[in-house]
């Protein structure tokens, strides 16, 4: 696998992590699992479309990786790391769901990338990147539950890596401002 996109993938699995804590509800659900429960999955997709405007206004690493990392979290939800098809019922997302099925989420980008790599090269530019994935979220606005695909979550992910290894990895930036764990404020992963 490619080491930057590695990196980034550890990046997005402390993002979840740390998410478990500061958004915990109980052992079935976080957070993120009621509000889905109450105002339904395009909640999160406005949550992501939220981040690339802070992303294009602020160019801050930890909105590009919240963005990435809720591909992973609607991925989950969808259920497609059951079964290709995915899953009519969404699927909760807790901190021990989302450490076992990474893994599997991590081939399927590494895969997808792959694949697909001269189509994603094409979104180098960092405006570009994050135009085509505002253009994704905006058609899924119109989506029903069962519309969001796979594909759909992996192209956006990818996306996310291909802006964050431009600007942060390939200038030795990475990891620097990630808006997780924080030992200084008390912080401390389980």
């Amino acid at each position: 696998m490619n080491e930057a996109l590695i990196k980034f993938n550890e990046l997005n699995e402390d993002q979840f992590r740390y998410g478990g804590i500061k958004y915990s509800s109980s052992n079935e659900k976080e957070a993120t699992d009621c509000l889905f429960d109450v105002y339904g999955f395009k909640w999160l997709i406005g949550t992501v479309h939220k981040y690339i405007y802070r992303t294009k206004n602020l160019a801050r690493e930890r909105d590009l990786l919240k963005i990435a990392c809720y591909q992973f979290i609607i991925w989950l939800k969808r259920g497609y790391h059951l079964n290709q098809l995915g899953s009519e019922i969404p699927i909760n997302t807790t901190v021990k769901v989302k450490t076992e099925s990474f893994s599997k989420f991590s081939e399927y980008i590494s895969n997808y990338y792959t694949l697909n790599e001269n189509y994603l090269q094409s979104y180098l530019d960092e405006g570009e990147a994050l135009s085509r994935i505002s253009e994704i979220l905006e058609n899924m606005a119109d989506f029903n539950w069962l519309d969001i695909t796979e594909e759909t979550l992996l192209e956006i992910y990818c996306l996310s890596f291909i802006y964050w290894n431009n600007k942060y990895y390939k200038t030795n930036t990475a990891g620097n401002d990630t808006d997780t764990f924080n030992e200084k404020k008390g912080f401390k992963e389980n």
